[in-house]
């Protein structure tokens, strides 16, 4: 894989973990809240959102292609066909 492939792909997997980090950061902003019981399934959202997002910022580091889908089981089962650890 030549310099320039290989940057551009770490440039989007390090923008998927970036992007999961800030879901992650909002979620526990919420959950830190005096009204956290009103934010609960905006927090699950965020949090579904992180794991998403870290699930296909590994597929994509490990040129594995994956379904354009939001389902957590899909992609999990995707990553553990990389790394039995999953």
């Amino acid at each position: 894989m030549d310099k320039k492939i290989m940057n551009e792909k770490l440039e989007k997997v390090m923008m998927l973990i970036n992007k999961a980090e800030k879901d992650y950061k909002a979620s526990n902003a919420l959950i830190d809240s005096d009204e956290r019981e009103y934010y609960c399934d905006i927090i699950c959202f965020h949090c579904q959102q992180c794991v998403e997002k870290s699930l296909k910022a590994f597929l994509m580091y490990n040129e594995t292609v994956f379904p354009k889908t939001h389902d957590l089981l899909i992609l999990l089962d995707l990553c553990r066909n990389l790394d039995n650890r999953f």
